[in-house]
């Protein structure tokens, strides 16, 4: 019996020591770069409206703060590039990943670059609107664009949503008709 309790502990400690192995961390730290700066670097800037944001797809297997999402804009004045008059612009999911951090309807002026068909940015290029509009030339209304569909931005959690709540009745329903037909035997 020893033996068995021996082999039962050691495979136990093999899980554990498994499960707490260490997953890369992320953190963002950004130097405070100046609006200038963070102009000069980007391929568009815009001042504009934080209207909401979506999951860019499928991220990791287990969710982490770096998963991409994409965050939509309703853009007020376009100071550098084309950009288009509502944006959804490719950044990670939390500020603990360098992704945005606003609150919804929040006014900000946001520096993007282009990469893989798409805008990108980073927690790292938010900056103040006034503070952009201070040192960008004139800036000029966004590019027009069709309005999104309604409901575009936050379907996913609808969708997680209603999957949960059918296979919480699915799972209901079964129990009671399992106690029933206990119940009648």
């Amino acid at each position: 019996m020893p033996r068995a309790l021996v082999l039962v502990v050691v495979v136990a400690a093999g899980i554990a020591a498994t499960a707490a192995a260490p997953e890369p961390a992320w953190a963002c730290s950004c130097a405070g770069e100046p609006a200038q700066v963070l102009l000069d670097r980007a391929d568009a800037a815009f001042v504009g409206t934080y209207v909401g944001r979506r999951p860019a797809g499928r991220g990791a297997a287990v969710p982490t703060s770096a998963d991409p999402y994409l965050y939509r804009f309703e853009v007020e004045q376009v100071v550098k590039g084309e950009v288009t008059a509502v944006v959804d612009v490719l950044a990670a999911e939390s500020g603990a990943s360098c992704g945005i951090e606003l609150p919804e309807g929040a006014r900000t002026g946001l520096t993007v670059n282009a990469a893989e068909g798409r805008w990108q940015s980073s927690l790292c290029q938010q900056v103040g609107a006034e503070e952009l509009l201070a040192v960008a030339p004139a800036g000029r209304e966004p590019s027009p664009v069709p309005p999104p569909p309604a409901g575009d931005v936050g379907r996913g959690f609808g969708r997680v949503s209603a999957l949960l709540g059918a296979f919480v009745l699915v799972v209901a329903g079964g129990l009671f008709l399992i106690r029933r037909r206990y119940r009648d035997v």
